[in-house]
C-alpha cells in the first residue's frame, strides 16, 4: 500500500510541475503577442499622426492645386508646390502603411496591389515621376528595399495615365 500511496503522490507532484510549466509557457507565449499587437498599434498610429499632419498641411484647396499642379504645372506658386508635396508624401506613406501592417502585424496582404492606386496617384502628375525618383526619403536606404524596388519598378514600368485623364473623364459626364 505504501507503494501506491508514493506512486500517487509523485504523480501529483509530477503532474502539478507539469500544469506549472505549462501556464507558465502559455503566459510568455501571451506577453510576446501582447508586445507584438502593441508595437504593431503604436507603429499604426505614428503613421496615422503623420498622415494626419500632412493632410493638415493640404489646406481647403487641395482640389485647386492638384487641378493647376496637372494643367498648369509651371504656375505653381511656392506655397501650392509644399501643398503638392505633402499630397505626394501621403499617398506613398500609404504604401508603406500596408507594407509595415504585413510586417511588423503579421497580416498577410497584397501590399503592393494595395498600394498601386496610391503611386499612381503621384505618376499621374507631370511633377509626380521626377519628385518620387529624387525623393530623399523614399528613395533611400531608411526605408525597407522592398518599398523601395517597387517604387522604383513602378516609375519605370507603369503606363504613364495623366491626370489630364481624370479632368476630361469627370468633365465628360455626358458622354
Amino acid at each position: 500500500m505504501p507503494d501506491t500511496r508514493q506512486s500517487q503522490e509523485r504523480f501529483v507532484q509530477w503532474a502539478t510541475l507539469l500544469s506549472v510549466v505549462v501556464g507558465v509557457v502559455l503566459v510568455v507565449y501571451e506577453l510576446r503577442q501582447t508586445r507584438e499587437m502593441t508595437l504593431t498599434q503604436l507603429v499604426h498610429e505614428t503613421i496615422t499622426q503623420i498622415q494626419d499632419e500632412r493632410i493638415a498641411r493640404y489646406g481647403e484647396n487641395l482640389g485647386d492645386v492638384l487641378a493647376t499642379a496637372c494643367l498648369k504645372p509651371k504656375e505653381l506658386s511656392p506655397g501650392e508646390s509644399f501643398v503638392l508635396d505633402a499630397y505626394f508624401n501621403t499617398q506613398i506613406a500609404i504604401v508603406n502603411r500596408y507594407l509595415i501592417q504585413q510586417r511588423i502585424g503579421g497580416f498577410e496582404t497584397d501590399w503592393e496591389g494595395l498600394g498601386r492606386p496610391a503611386v499612381l496617384r503621384v505618376l499621374a502628375f507631370p511633377q509626380g515621376r521626377t519628385w518620387l525618383r529624387k525623393h530623399p526619403l523614399w528613395m533611400s536606404s531608411g526605408v525597407p528595399p522592398e518599398l523601395r524596388e517597387y517604387l522604383v519598378e513602378r516609375i519605370e514600368d507603369d503606363a504613364d495615365t495623366h491626370c489630364t485623364e481624370t479632368v476630361a473623364r469627370l468633365t465628360r459626364l455626358d458622354a
